[in-house]
Order: structure tokens, then C-alpha cells, then sequence
């Protein structure tokens, strides 16, 4: 199995369960490159704002026409870069996971996309 191939199993797997937020530390890696990949090979790369309350900054997001799943990272205002995953669980609610971004899952970021998100 290629790494494109494991990166994909990984997005199909994540599905809302309680135990996401118990896990969401440990597949929070392979999803921020699933996502960093992915949008290097469409070649082609929008930052967007985003608000939440208080908070505002930039984003990057993986299918953002499918609205039951949603993968962003985020680079808040205040200096911080987080991942936030939102799904719909069985009910068709949706529910939020936000996780920092700890030293070595911001280098997965390349440089560039880093400054462009801290620029906008």
C-alpha cells in the first residue's frame, strides 16, 4: 500500500464515535498530512478566514463542499495553528474536535503555506 493510499484509508476511517476524543491526539498527524497532500496535488491551494467567537484567522480546508465531514487546519490570530474536524454523527448532528498543533505536526506544514496563512 502506498503512503497516498494509507493517508486516504485514514480520512475514510475517521467517522464519528465518543472515542474520537480520546484518539483525535493520535491520528492527528496522518490527518494533517492527508490533508497537506491532497491539496498539493490539486495543485492548486486557497487560504480562507474563518471565525469562531472571539477567535479569527486563516484555514485550509480538505472538501469543503461535503459539509458531513470537514478537515481544516487553522492558524488562529493569536499565533497558534490548530486542526479542527467536524462531523456528523448518527443523529445528524454535527460535532467539533479542535486540537493544537504541537511543534512537530506544524512542520508537516510546508514553510510557504505557513507564511501565506499567517499573512492573510
Amino acid at each position: 500500500m502506498t503512503e497516498r493510499e494509507q493517508l486516504d484509508e485514514v480520512w475514510e476511517t475517521v467517522y464519528y464515535t465518543d472515542e474520537l476524543k480520546k484518539t483525535i491526539r493520535d491520528i492527528a498527524p496522518a490527518l494533517i498530512e492527508f490533508l497537506i497532500v491532497s491539496l498539493l496535488e490539486q495543485g492548486d491551494i486557497e487560504v480562507g478566514l474563518f471565525h469562531k467567537g472571539k477567535d479569527a484567522g486563516s484555514c485550509i480546508a480538505y472538501d469543503i463542499y461535503n459539509m458531513d465531514k470537514v478537515l481544516e487546519v487553522r492558524y488562529n490570530q493569536d499565533t497558534s495553528f490548530e486542526m479542527y474536524l467536524a462531523l456528523e454523527d448518527d443523529e445528524g448532528e454535527m460535532q467539533y474536535f479542535y486540537h493544537a498543533l504541537t511543534d512537530k505536526e506544524i512542520k508537516i506544514i510546508p514553510e510557504g503555506l505557513q507564511m501565506l496563512m499567517r499573512k492573510a
